[in-house]
């Protein structure tokens, strides 16, 4: 085949076979399996060097398999809710407890208002009266003491005065009558000594509240003051806690103080009077004044008087009011001068009309006179 001929054919691979003799074939093979082992135990050595997850230990946590079910690690979802079952359950124990207070509460408030209404509903007018009397010729003042007693609500304790109907009656006559819860829970005592007549009450408790009833310290009390038509002399007649209710009688000359029990006036006629409050009202109707009448108050409390001032030479009326106000209703009898002193407003009236007149003055044509003296609004009517 010509030169020309091998150029146009395309050129092929061709294995070109090699000889090995036989014992350089198994040396190279025999090396060939050396280095191939070696190789493999490099790559196992640096797999051993690669941390183990079976048996890696720590000194904070013990030794465990992953794959053993017995040493899992804890939930985190699990460990995030224990401190929201604590905090519920201290709730829960705090509602329990505030639950218990109030229901606790308003236990006692229903106590404290049954016994209330059990003391408040104590009427003394049904009580048997214990009766004594005195001369009023001998003892000229009649008092009262019950500072021994725990401090009642106003009303709750009252001294009354009548006029004895029967004219052969020269003595004093005193019904007392007292209600409690549980009988001997208070008691009086009769103590006349030189000229004053004394009323002593006297409780065997001061508690105002009992868990189990009304307190020992809750009574109701009413005295009835019952004087002799005949009588000339003067009277006198102190209280602390009591009011005193003056009732429709004529007297030469009484009177009255109180500490805290207010003072009224039902229609009663008098020659002359002094009344005197430290801390409660004075209010009502004198039928008919003849000489002097002394008003003081001298701490809260008001001054409420409809005054009739009788044919007389020359009556006074004096009016003392601390901090309350002063209403005084003269109706058409009053004819004088008169000085009204305050810090707080004045009003004068005439036939219930509002009447511009100076604070001090004169009023009609008479000798009377009429001073007042407060630090309140002042209203007068002539």
């Amino acid at each position: 085949m010509s030169d020309q001929e091998n150029s146009q054919q395309p050129a092929q691979d061709v294995a070109i076979p090699v000889e090995y003799s036989s014992d350089n074939g198994a040396k190279d093979k025999e090396e060939e399996l050396k280095s191939g082992s070696s190789n493999l135990v490099e790559k196992s050595a640096i797999i051993d060097d690669l941390p183990s997850y079976e048996h890696a230990t720590t000194d904070a946590t013990p030794a465990y398999s992953v794959s053993d079910p017995s040493h899992k690690q804890p939930d985190s979802s699990a460990v995030a809710s224990t401190p929201q079952r604590r905090g519920t359950s201290r709730r829960a124990r705090c509602c329990c407890l505030i639950s218990s207070l109030i229901a606790i509460s308003i236990i006692l408030a229903v106590i404290s208002k049954t016994n209330s209404n059990i003391c408040n509903n104590l009427n003394a007018g049904t009580a048997i009266p214990n009766i004594s009397s005195y001369d009023p010729n001998v003892f000229t003042s009649f008092t009262i003491d019950s500072s021994d007693t725990a401090v009642q609500n106003g009303g709750s304790l009252s001294l009354r005065t009548y006029q004895n109907p029967s004219p052969d009656v020269t003595n004093v006559t005193i019904n007392t009558r007292v209600a409690s819860p549980k009988q001997g829970n208070v008691y009086v005592t009769d103590d006349p000594s030189n000229s004053n007549y004394k009323l002593t009450f006297k409780s065997i408790s001061t508690d105002s509240f009992n868990l189990f009833g009304p307190p020992n310290s809750c009574f109701r009390a009413l005295v009835d003051l019952i004087i002799p038509q005949q009588s000339n002399s003067s009277m006198v007649i102190g209280v602390d806690n009591f009011d005193v209710i003056l009732g429709n009688f004529s007297y030469q000359f009484i009177s009255v103080r109180t500490t805290t029990g207010d003072i009224h006036l039902n229609r009663f006629n008098v020659t002359s009077a002094t009344l005197y409050s430290e801390q409660a009202s004075i209010h009502g109707r004198i039928t008919s004044l003849s000489n002097t009448l002394i008003v003081n108050q001298t701490s809260n409390g008001d001054i409420n008087l409809t005054i009739n001032i009788a044919n007389a030479t020359s009556p006074k009326i004096y009016v003392n009011a601390n901090r309350g106000r002063v209403r005084l209703r003269m109706n058409k009898t009053f004819a004088g001068t008169y000085n009204v002193m305050t810090s707080g407003k004045v009003l004068f009236s005439t036939n219930r009309r509002k009447t511009p007149l100076p604070s001090q003055g004169s009023f009609g044509n008479g000798t009377a006179l009429l001073e007042v003296i407060s630090n309140h609004d002042v209203i007068v009517g002539f």
